[in-house]
């Protein structure tokens, strides 16, 4: 028990990162997928972040995570907003690599239901 609260610790801590770097160093982007945040076993650790506090933020977050909550190997370990006031919204995915297509296929389905920005993946920086 005392190692998975260590690994929930350990995820928060990622989500809250990735919300102070999207928004530091990639502001202008609305939106951005990291799909080789990381590796754990044989699933991909996906970063997602969003710079776009608009008002149906919470309607397109929602659409996701419904999705989400309908797949068996895929799922949210935690999400973090920077700063204080929220602006910048980070999920931190578990998933298997083959599901990397259909994530950015729900996630653009999301946003396109708004008439908005399409998520586009994030170069690694040197």
């Amino acid at each position: 028990m005392g190692r998975s609260k260590r690994q929930v610790v350990k995820w928060q801590a990622m989500a809250k990162e990735l919300a102070e770097v999207a928004h530091e160093d990639h502001f202008s982007l609305r939106r951005g997928l990291w799909p080789t945040f990381g590796n754990e076993g044989r699933k991909l650790i996906i970063g997602y972040f969003n710079n776009d506090p608009y008002i149906h933020r919470d309607q397109e977050l929602a659409a996701f995570r419904a999705w989400l909550g309908s797949q068996t190997d895929v799922s949210e370990l935690a999400s973090a907003s920077y700063p204080n006031d929220g602006y910048t919204l980070a999920l931190i995915l578990k998933a298997p690599p083959e599901s990397l297509t259909e994530i950015e296929r729900q996630l653009r389905l999301s946003i396109e239901r708004r008439g908005l920005h399409v998520v586009r993946p994030v170069e690694a920086s040197g």
